[in-house]
């Protein structure tokens, strides 16, 4: 059998030359790069003035700069209703649109908390794979639960997780933003596909109080045994114990009763329980 030995390799002077040499020209590059970035960075930041300065000037002197904010309001209003009348929201949203607009819209926009009291995640495919709840998307629901006040709100939410079980993508950050505006939820759709419900989101559930709940559906789409199916596992939980006397539509997979025990409430009057099993790309 042969044997490796930890010995470092005998360099010649020459060769350790060369080393020092590379390393020196390598940290030059480095410095360079450093240099060149900042530069960058200088020159995009100048680029931004301008075009701002432009925009502004030609919001002034537009016929639209002297509508007063009351008439503006309701012409947002407007177009954010027609975007959504297809039941697919425009990307980007109308809110984000109007926002980016001038500095007088967005001051605008972001007065008006009617404005940001829809949220949509629709799991959209990208690169052939379904993306889960990031960082980014966890930032722009808190945004949108701090812009709408206190006005009820509308969670949709559909996604897929295609990464290893320890990473869980119904993370401690998204229950910290989402449980302390549970009680002004007027939809809560969440279309998981991540395979598992977490023990943390069953527990926030089970204690929810949501007086303002119409429209419910949580399907985590479990991959689920055969003698699973047989044997139930005893730790399917009582969601909405607070009460949810406005819950008029339910939507389940048939997973979802491995792992919660549904409020059928006398005000339910449409409840749908169907197969979903999204399948995870290869």
């Amino acid at each position: 059998m042969s044997r490796f030995t930890h010995e470092k390799p005998k360099i010649t002077e020459d060769v350790e030359r060369i080393y020092k040499d590379q390393e020196e020209r390598l940290d030059h590059l480095k410095a360079g790069k450093a240099r060149l970035l900042e530069e960058l960075s200088k020159i995009e930041s100048a680029m931004a003035d301008p075009v701002q300065e432009r925009r502004e000037s030609l919001y002034t002197a537009s016929h639209i700069s002297v509508l007063p904010n009351e008439t503006l309001s309701t012409l947002f209003h407007e177009f954010q209703s027609a975007t959504r009348a297809t039941g697919k929201p425009m990307l980007p949203q109308a809110e984000i649109i109007l926002s980016h607009v001038c500095s007088h819209w967005r001051a605008l926009v972001l007065s008006l908390p009617t404005m940001w009291c829809v949220f949509h995640r629709d799991g959209k495919v990208q690169d052939g794979m379904r993306l889960g709840l990031d960082s980014k998307t966890e930032a722009r629901l808190a945004a949108y639960l701090d812009r709408s006040g206190q006005h009820p709100f509308d969670f949709w939410v559909e996604f897929a997780f295609t990464g290893p079980k320890s990473q869980q993508p119904l993370s401690a950050p998204l229950l910290t933003i989402i449980r302390p505006h549970l009680h002004r939820f007027r939809v809560f759709h969440l279309l998981s596909g991540a395979q598992q419900l977490p023990e943390e989101f069953r527990e926030m559930l089970a204690m929810a109080s949501v007086p303002l709940l119409e429209v419910c559906a949580i399907c985590p789409d479990l991959q689920i045994s055969d003698a699973e199916c047989l044997n139930s596992s005893g730790t399917e939980v009582d969601v909405f114990q607070g009460g949810a006397p406005s819950l008029k539509y339910l939507l389940l997979d048939e997973t979802s009763l491995f792992v919660i025990r549904p409020p059928l409430f006398q005000t339910v009057v449409d409840l749908r329980i169907e197969r979903r099993q999204v399948a995870s790309p290869a």
